[in-house]
């Protein structure tokens, strides 16, 4: 049976379970996360390119990276159009640690998330249950060259919006997107003062919200309590959830030798993408591999598993997925770009 895209992201874990938004590093959601469909509809407006909000683009990063902020933030995921929500106390140092305790909705209230720089810690104490994988922080700094080579490359397109309070602080819009897919369109509400990213929107080209995080209170250079990104203390019996490899600094041959079968690997990436980590996890009892691959700002999924069945055409079950069999192994590609670059991929894979 050809595993769809959702019940190949349930599965997948901590790989693409609800975390850090793109390049501004809030938390969405414990929900299962739904990655949305890509719109193939191009933008018919003109790029607004512009060096100033490139520059803020840039200090945003840095600032990113460096300052360490302490407030109360909500988050809006949005699925057909209805908005689930969630409130979370927030406390980031750069790219040094992050702590996140949720406080509303009441059946998420208490979860706790921990990034320590190289482990992230997802509990949940109502259902005694704790996750483990690799730490985002340190891919949001890996994010940062790769999205000034597609500034150079003219690839990237960001543009001032206008300005807005957030926090009842000012702030400068950006709204920064890539010029060659039809990928997500986001949106960042820029503190004037800092350069620390107070909201973000996503949003596909359609106009269709994705998701909206904002802090409705913050603190700028705080003090960081020792301790404060240790593991969450976890109840006697509470399961745990430990996902194989996942340091960014993965290769493919580590991942093969931790899945145990030979690798096939893209002999085709779509321009500006670059290998970026390969994680193993459990699907229906057997390993998979799940390789990731980024241009600064979006990233392409590849999961291969053993599969002894008959080679396969290429299938695209939905928009942004294509899958077949090919050498003893199922593959399956999503990205947000388009499908006639997504059967290259697939097609290249040796």
């Amino acid at each position: 049976m050809e595993p769809t895209r959702n019940t190949i992201i349930r599965n997948a874990g901590a790989v693409l379970c609800a975390g850090l938004i793109v390049i501004g590093g809030a938390i969405a959601t414990f929900a299962v996360p739904t990655v949305a469909q890509p719109s193939l509809v191009k933008s018919l407006r003109p790029f607004q390119d512009s060096d100033d909000g490139f520059a803020i683009l840039k200090r945003m990063l840095e600032a990113d990276a460096e300052i360490t902020v302490e407030g109360d933030q909500t988050t809006k995921l949005y699925h057909n159009g209805s908005p689930v929500i969630s409130e979370q106390h927030v406390l980031r140092d750069g790219s040094r640690g992050l702590r996140i305790v949720y406080t509303a909705p009441p059946r998420m209230a208490n979860t706790i998330i921990v990034d320590d720089g190289s482990t992230l810690y997802q509990y949940n104490p109502k259902l005694k249950h704790l996750e483990t994988s690799a730490s985002k922080l340190k891919k949001r700094i890996e994010r940062y060259p790769a999205i000034m080579k597609a500034r150079g490359q003219r690839v990237l397109s960001v543009s001032i919006q206008g300005t807005a309070t957030v926090a009842g602080r000012s702030c400068t819009i950006i709204q920064v997107e890539r010029k060659r897919d039809p990928g997500p369109i986001r949106t960042f509400w820029v503190d004037d003062a800092t350069g620390v990213q107070l909201q973000v929107q996503v949003q596909e080209h359609s106009g269709a919200l994705r998701s909206v995080t904002q802090y409705r209170s913050i603190s700028f250079n705080v003090p960081v309590p020792p301790g404060s990104f240790n593991p969450p203390q976890i109840a006697a019996g509470a399961s745990v959830d430990q996902q194989a490899g996942g340091s960014s600094e993965n290769t493919l041959d580590s991942a093969a030798k931790q899945a145990g079968f030979s690798l096939l690997s893209p002999g085709y990436l779509p321009p500006g993408y670059h290998f970026q980590s390969a994680q193993v996890t459990l699907f229906e009892r057997r390993n998979m591999v799940h390789a990731r691959y980024t241009d600064g700002i979006n990233t392409l999924s590849i999961f291969q598993r053993i599969d002894r069945g008959r080679d396969t055409d290429i299938t695209s079950p939905e928009r942004g997925v294509v899958t077949r069999i090919v050498a003893g192994h199922r593959l399956v590609v999503i990205a947000n770009v388009d499908d006639g670059e997504l059967r290259r991929v697939i097609q290249a894979m040796r």
